[in-house]
């Protein structure tokens, strides 16, 4: 019964998402980015929520873009590890260019992989790709489809009025960041900053609030665990050293010499 269902609902998606349907796909994955940017990994980091988008809204752009991009090339891949492998390589090309244009524009680093293992220029790393190309195997066949059958039972007008809604919040905070980042705008650029330190003043309550009620908050890591773990992982490290080399190599032939750490 449940593989007759799943069948109807891969038949029912199987057309491509519309302007609408992409644009709401393209706003959900960048608030879920955000929301995990700012939950998961900054506790995991700094031990308490941030605000770790670069617009003052709840929303991470590149999260939507390679979500929505992934699904609308490789949703026709049946095959769970060649899903992954696509979703991995289109994300790791977002996330690094995404990475060199901003540090190019604004003279800043949103985010800098290197410490980790099997890193490029710091701007992605085997890690990121490894969970990007995971959680795109899990939205393309499982939560994108299901997302799609709801949302094409919602009337039309109600997507295009969440859309434009959407858009204009997206362009103001947009233009509010931009201005704030080139130092046009005095006003503008002390609204951004009191914005992003009122949004981290909450979130940092919030986070410490859940962390006396958790049971297991005040234990420290057991670091001598992580070194076995990465000592488990060390005689492979050649071997990805030599392939990330080789894509640096290919990388500093195409669009020039970056310094690598």
């Amino acid at each position: 019964m449940s593989g007759r269902k799943d069948k109807c609902l891969r038949e029912r998606v199987e057309e491509p998402m519309s302007v609408l349907e992409t644009m709401i796909s393209f706003y959900l994955y960048s608030f879920v980015g955000w929301f995990y940017e700012s939950t998961i990994c900054s506790f995991v980091n700094h031990r308490h929520f941030i605000n770790r988008g670069f617009l003052m809204g709840p929303y991470c752009p590149i999260y939507g873009v390679g979500a929505a991009a992934c699904y609308l090339c490789f949703r026709g891949i049946e095959n769970p590890f060649l899903l992954f492998l696509a979703s991995a390589i289109l994300c790791g090309i977002i996330e690094y260019f995404t990475s060199y244009v901003m540090e190019k524009a604004f003279h800043a680093k949103w985010w800098d992989y290197s410490h980790f293992p099997f890193q490029l220029h710091g701007r992605i790393c085997l890690y990121g790709l490894t969970l990007f190309g995971a959680g795109n195997v899990v939205l393309c066949h499982f939560v994108q489809p299901r997302f799609l059958g709801v949302l094409r039972k919602v009337h039309p007008d109600v997507e295009l009025f969440l859309v434009i809604g959407l858009t204009l919040i997206f362009c103001i905070d947009a233009t509010i960041t931009m201005f704030s980042w080139t130092s046009l705008n005095k006003n503008l650029k002390e609204l951004h900053e009191k914005v992003f330190a009122l949004t981290n003043e909450k979130m940092e309550d919030v986070s410490d609030y859940l962390v006396d009620k958790l049971p297991f908050s005040h234990t420290n890591l057991d670091m001598e665990r992580i070194a076995v773990v990465e000592q488990l992982f060390a005689p492979y490290s050649f071997i990805g050293l030599r392939f990330m080399y080789n894509i640096r190599t290919c990388i500093d032939e195409l669009f020039g010499t970056f310094y690598i750490s």
